[in-house]
């Protein structure tokens, strides 16, 4: 799998040309900086922030919050951590 585009690489594309971030923030109802700081990958796409682009934007907020799950799958991965061993099942006979 490739680096996937953070949400915020994808919403600058979905906002017309001439879209200030003041007034996509204002029609979001949230402040400028909290979209700015999306639209500059510095902050993630939240369950409401996603719901809030879906009605903006006429998407689905499924999509933005795919968008940020992949992007926060990839990273995750990509981190050195110790190794997890899997969870011991045993076999239940009835």
């Amino acid at each position: 799998m490739h680096n996937p585009a953070h949400p915020g690489t994808i919403l600058r594309e979905y906002l017309p040309e001439g879209v200030t971030v003041t007034s996509a923030a204002t029609a979001l109802h949230c402040s400028r900086v909290l979209l700015s700081r999306i639209l500059n990958e510095r902050a993630g796409v939240t369950a409401d922030m996603a719901v809030r682009l879906a009605d903006y934007l006429g998407t689905s907020a499924e999509f933005w919050l795919n968008l940020q799950v992949q992007y926060d799958l990839w990273h995750a991965r990509k981190v050195k951590r110790a190794k997890v061993k899997p969870l011991a099942r045993t076999l239940v006979t009835a």
